[in-house]
């Protein structure tokens, strides 16, 4: 059922959104040149590998060296930043879901580094089940990269700290999950991206985590 479900929401949106991609598309060529999207290594289902579609948000060829890129990141261009700001430079993920790499909802797909970070019992829960484009943890964390803009060890607290508070709030759905739940998060995701309140509710919620578990 969540995979039927998965596969007509996800062909819907993108036939709705191809409008929308096409004038994203063209924002990030003349704004940064090509490449228009990013591939990056996930970890998925079952330990498995995939390649992660984004709209391109970083600078051609920028350094690599960190795992996560807060909003005062140099790398972040222009068009970058209002793309990722709003989340929609993830809207290529559609088609990762289309060929099964991904769900519409679920535990958000890590790389290598972030997965390593948790423990055992914790990764194996995570991979039990597809990625997801959005779910609990995205909804609560949004503006992260917001709070960890500025930070010298930003990169550090978000492996010691956010990422652990992130997965504790994935595995909760696992065990909660039900397909109602699935369009709950939904719809709470596409009010979250145009509320200031709901912006502002995560960024409390991130800084509470950090300034709670540094003390």
């Amino acid at each position: 059922m969540k995979r039927a479900a998965d596969i007509g929401a996800a062909l819907f949106g993108a036939l709705l959104l191809a409008p929308l991609l096409l004038c994203i598309a063209l924002l990030v060529l003349l704004g940064s040149g090509a490449p228009i999207l990013y591939r990056e290594e996930r970890i998925g289902q079952y330990g498995r590998p995939f390649f992660l579609l984004k709209f391109r948000t970083l600078r051609p060829g920028s350094s690599t060296d960190s795992s996560i890129a807060p909003e005062d990141d140099p790398r972040i261009t222009g068009v970058g930043l209002p793309l990722r700001r709003s989340r929609l430079d993830e809207i290529p993920q559609l088609y990762n879901v289309l060929v099964g790499d991904m769900s519409l909802v679920g535990p958000r797909p890590m790389v290598l580094k972030h997965m390593e970070a948790l423990d055992l019992a914790t990764r194996q829960q995570l991979q039990s089940v597809r990625p997801g484009v959005t779910g609990p943890a995205s909804i609560q964390f949004f503006a992260e990269d917001a709070v960890l803009a500025g930070r010298p060890d930003a990169e550090l607290e978000y492996l010691q700290l956010l990422l652990p508070a992130k997965a504790a709030v994935q595995l909760h759905y696992l065990r909660h999950w039900d397909l109602s739940l699935d369009l709950r998060i939904i719809c709470l995701t596409l009010a979250s991206v145009w509320s200031p309140r709901a912006r502002e509710e995560s960024r409390r919620r991130v800084e509470d985590i950090l300034a709670h578990r540094r003390a």
